[in-house]
């Protein structure tokens, strides 16, 4: 009698959840789950598990389309693509989905972040050259050195 009991109660709490589900997905504001994702640099995947939980449709999908591009122009700004340079690794949503605020931003970076390591490689090079003129100064001093030695011997 105590195991019906029990299975009773686990019958009714899974009925409770799909009652629960169904009205999850009569509620759904597909654009705003795919503002969410966008925003946050998601994938697709909350639009997979809505429409396998609740069946979507053409409409939502695209509700949600819409929404995940929406958000990813807020998550795939000018902010991103600069410290995506400076890490040398770019956002790989942003950049599949070409997010025209990120691709802009990271190419005008890009080329910014170059033009700061050709100045930085020109100082080295240029301090490389005083050091090596030094540096021949150094040994052509040391080697008047050993001829002076070795004439005083």
């Amino acid at each position: 009698m105590h195991f019906s009991k029990i299975f009773l109660s686990l019958v009714v709490l899974a009925l409770a959840g799909c009652a629960h589900g169904k009205k999850d997905c009569d509620k759904a504001d597909y654009y705003a789950l795919g503002e969410q994702d966008g925003s946050r640099g998601r994938e697709r995947d909350n639009l997979r598990e809505m429409q396998e939980k609740c069946g979507g449709n053409q409409a939502s999908a695209e509700k949600y389309e819409y929404g995940y591009k929406v958000g990813l122009a807020k998550h795939c700004d000018k902010g991103l693509a600069k410290k995506d340079v400076d890490k040398l690794e770019p956002n790989k949503i942003c950049l599949r989905e070409k997010v025209p605020p990120y691709m802009t931003a990271y190419q005008e970076e890009l080329v910014r972040k170059r033009g700061e390591l050709e100045k930085e490689i020109a100082n080295l090079q240029d301090k490389k050259g005083k050091l090596q003129a030094k540096q021949d100064e150094l040994q052509s001093a040391m080697g008047q050195m050993d001829k002076q030695k070795a004439t005083a011997e």
